[in-house]
């Protein structure tokens, strides 16, 4: 049985989306213009996607590394480089549909950092003013295009140093760079902060030394196992921050449907801790899973074909597209209690109960959901999603 309590509401959803790396806008420019047209549509219109998220420079799903700047003066700060592909895919995106967007930089600028590098290293603590303001001048420099950055984390991933853009950064100096240097350089702004930016093992500890009331919430990525009880705590502790899967993908290689069912068991278990929003990374990626400079292929929903002037919708985005059609934003997410076998997800929207099932074993199983005693019962063949 599984059980379903609309009267105990545990968050509000602010709804699904993905990320706008330059891979995905040079895949996205490849295509005739009726195909833009259409897989516009399935994102933004089909699949209801109502955030995205930037990079600030380069990442390993570029052409190849860049950089906005040059020296500590920052006169040469340019975002020119995005305006070849990335800028034409945002405004093509909000001509349909305005985006909660968030920024986050992979690397500092390599002249900031102790070894001169994009790749790994640590920003030295002489540029912390520096680097705050050149975060303050891409925000202001898209803002300039049309583009709101609504929300930015301060780096990606701060605790892995990585064979292509990244930066190491403890917890502590996190702490300080966000507290006397980033939300001084933003008091101005309409950009919110969100912290950490990485993997959930240790969430509820980095929730305790990096939030507070002065920034929007926590973000994460789910590179390294689901961790409900994490998320579940920091939801608990912080009920008024935001809490934010800012990046998923799975792995290039295994099978399309066994990647589906990666993304909607941890985007269930995201719901049903308290997590508001869930961002998946690249929107388009070519039949190799890139182009990725650093040589790191991964699956996207909606790959190009081979002959690159076509999409291919993957079973990925058709279960995205159930999950993000049934819990539009401002629903109110509340609690269920799921089987072993059959997980489930409910809200409220419009007045309506929604609820999502996926049967993740390899045998049909009955179902009875149990609605504050209305009945619904059905069977659900092996590895499938439905919404009721």
């Amino acid at each position: 049985m599984i059980f379903v309590r609309p009267k105990e509401v545990i968050s509000v959803w602010a709804g699904f989306g993905g990320a706008i790396t330059e891979a995905s806008a040079y895949n996205y420019s490849l295509l005739p213009a009726a195909r833009k047209k259409a897989f516009l549509k399935a994102y933004y219109q089909d699949a209801n996607y109502a955030w995205g998220r930037v990079a600030i420079g380069s990442n390993d799903f570029c052409l190849a590394p860049y950089e906005y700047v040059s020296d500590s003066k920052l006169e040469d700060f340019s975002i020119e480089h995005d305006r070849q592909y990335i800028l034409p895919l945002l405004r093509d995106i909000y001509a349909i549909k305005k985006l909660n967007l968030l920024a986050s930089p992979w690397s500092p600028p390599s002249f900031m950092k102790d070894n001169k590098s994009l790749i790994g290293g640590k920003i030295k603590h002489k540029y912390y003013k520096v680097y705050a303001e050149y975060l303050h001048l891409f925000c202001e420099a898209y803002q300039k295009e049309g583009f709101q950055i609504d929300f930015l984390s301060m780096q990606n991933e701060p605790e892995a140093s990585q064979r292509w853009e990244s930066c190491v950064w403890t917890l502590k100096e996190q702490q300080k760079f966000i507290y006397n240097y980033l939300l001084p350089a933003l008091k101005n702004s309409q950009t919110e902060i969100v912290v950490w930016d990485h993997n959930r093992e240790k969430l509820y500890k980095v929730a305790t030394e990096l939030l507070s009331d002065k920034v929007a919430g926590i973000a994460f990525h789910n590179y390294t196992g689901v961790y409900t009880e994490q998320m579940r705590l920091v939801h608990q502790k912080y009920p008024k921050s935001l809490m934010l899967g800012s990046e998923t993908c799975a792995a290039f290689e295994g099978s399309w449907q066994g990647a589906a069912e990666y993304y909607i068991k941890d985007i269930i278990s995201c719901i049903n801790a308290g997590v508001n929003a869930y961002l998946d990374w690249n929107l388009l990626l070519d039949s190799t899973g890139g182009p990725t400079w650093a040589k790191n292929p991964v699956k996207s929903p909606i790959i190009l074909n081979e002959n690159r002037d076509d999409f291919i919708k993957t079973p990925i985005y058709e279960y995205l597209k159930i999950i993000s059609r049934a819990f539009p934003p401002g629903t109110r997410i509340v609690k269920t209690l799921d089987e072993e076998h059959l997980l489930a997800a409910a809200g409220v929207y419009d007045g309506n109960i929604r609820i999502v099932l996926m049967n993740i074993s390899d045998q049909s199983k009955k179902f009875e959901i149990d609605t504050d005693g209305f009945l619904i019962r059905g069977i659900m063949p092996p590895h499938t999603i439905l919404q009721r």
